[in-house]
């Protein structure tokens, strides 16, 4: 008994004589630590600034530099012979930034040369010990699925101009069907930069602002930081558990793709009736089917998903994108049956899409 109480006596004044005062010092440190990265470092400026230019929060930089890239890209350069090139877009792109020295564009090899493209952000020490090589990655993959998104909305956008040139007056049932098709697509992929613009720079960016409120370690601060990158990562579609709906946008994108290819590689040519018809319009009306079985496709994972989970974030997506359950109030049978030259259609239900202006840069930025 006399042990144990000496053992216990032991321990009491090692607690108090050597334990809380270290701890007292670990504190100390800590806050020291934290308030250096904060005030000095600025560590949430360089956050910013990969928002703004990575996530392409700055919409001016985005539609700067996407164009510039899209141009190379439509031109059959290969993008990493072409350093030079990509530097000036990237110059012209952050003209009025005063950090334009952090940021560099290159190309590694790739069958995609979006997916080949990397925006290197340059960070000092201490400040690369929160902003690592792996977070820097995470954005990275971020920009480079925006800038799909982007490219997808450029060709929409190219889509509208050849339509556009061909001649109206012959009231062409082709034309119009089209219109539609390309109108559907647009609505879907401006939905889409809708809902991540709001889950990344609003829902995501509060997120982080208020958990480094409450930061006391350095450690602490990396692990908020890197939260917040999966966080946002998920609710992009660019996780693990997210990934199948990735994979249908990515399948949507390559469909525009195609459809900008069908349409240049033939011209408009009059029939016997003096209407407007393309030779490959049969085709480009598959695609479009194609992109109906894709959207309810996405419909019924979100549905199965809910099922063993609520998300919000996915039933923020899926709301968005079947808004008045336009999708699931229409099977893919009777969709099917509006395609071929016996589609017909109210012209007035028609007139947003056939005389909307074309998209400017401000409704496609982020």
């Amino acid at each position: 008994k006399a042990v144990v109480s000496t053992q216990s006596t032991g321990e009491i004044i090692l607690k108090r004589m050597l334990l809380q005062p270290l701890l007292v010092q670990s504190n100390l440190v800590n806050t020291a630590a934290v308030k250096y990265f904060i005030e000095e470092l600025k560590i949430n400026e360089h956050f910013d600034a990969l928002r703004s230019f990575l996530c392409m929060n700055n919409g001016m930089f985005g539609d700067s530099l996407s164009k510039g890239i899209f141009s190379l890209i439509e031109g059959d350069r290969d993008l990493r012979n072409s350093q030079a090139k990509l530097n000036s877009i990237l110059h012209e792109a952050m003209e009025c930034s005063k950090i334009d020295h952090r940021l560099s564009l290159e190309s590694v090899p790739d069958e995609d040369p979006i997916r080949g493209l990397l925006l290197n952000y340059a960070v000092d020490w201490p400040s690369n010990v929160i902003i690592c090589d792996n977070a820097l990655s995470k954005y990275n993959e971020i920009f480079r699925f925006l800038l799909k998104l982007k490219h997808g909305c450029y060709m929409l956008d190219k889509i509208w101009f050849l339509l556009g040139s061909v001649d109206k007056e012959s009231d062409s049932p082709q034309l119009r069907r089209l219109q539609v098709c390309r109108y559907e697509v647009a609505q879907c992929l401006h939905t889409l930069q809708i809902y991540m613009t709001h889950q990344l720079h609003n829902i995501s960016w509060h997120e982080l602002q208020n958990a480094l409120r409450s930061v006391s370690s350095v450690s602490e601060l990396q692990k908020v930081h890197s939260n917040y990158l999966d966080l946002a990562m998920e609710r992009l579609l660019l996780g693990n558990s997210t990934r199948a709906y990735h994979e249908v946008i990515l399948k949507i994108l390559v469909h525009v793709t195609t459809f900008v290819k069908l349409l240049e590689g033939a011209s408009f040519v009059k029939d016997a009736q003096e209407n407007t018809t393309h030779p490959n319009f049969d085709k480009m009306v598959q695609l479009h089917q194609n992109f109906v079985k894709q959207a309810i496709f996405v419909l019924k994972v979100a549905e199965s998903s809910n099922a063993s989970g609520f998300k919000p974030y996915i039933d923020e997506f899926t709301l968005r994108l079947d808004f008045n359950h336009y999708y699931q109030s229409q099977t893919i049978t009777k969709r099917q049956s509006l395609s071929g030259l016996s589609f017909q259609v109210n012209r007035s239900k028609l007139a947003p899409a056939l005389s909307s202006p074309a998209p400017t840069s401000s409704s496609m930025g982020w």
